[in-house]
């Protein structure tokens, strides 16, 4: 389920460190990104993010979509 849109979101979410960021970014509602990531979460049934004060960070197992997406 991963298509080039969630890929795309999910990667610049991660660059940035934030949705908003990612949305700025991409000239992409906030909200579609966090619908995409959250749909991703979902379907894979881990979190790829963690979400603190200072923003979102790639849990591992973010970590290891990273590295599959940038392939």
């Amino acid at each position: 389920m991963l298509t080039s849109r969630a890929a795309l979101y999910f990667e610049e979410v991660a660059k940035r460190g934030s949705i908003r960021g990612a949305a700025e970014r991409l000239h992409i509602a906030p909200s579609a990104i966090n619908r995409q990531v959250i749909q991703l979460e979902n379907h894979l049934g881990v979190a790829l993010f963690a979400r603190t004060s200072q923003g979102l960070r790639p849990t591992a197992a973010g970590e290891i979509l990273i590295d599959l997406v940038r392939q």
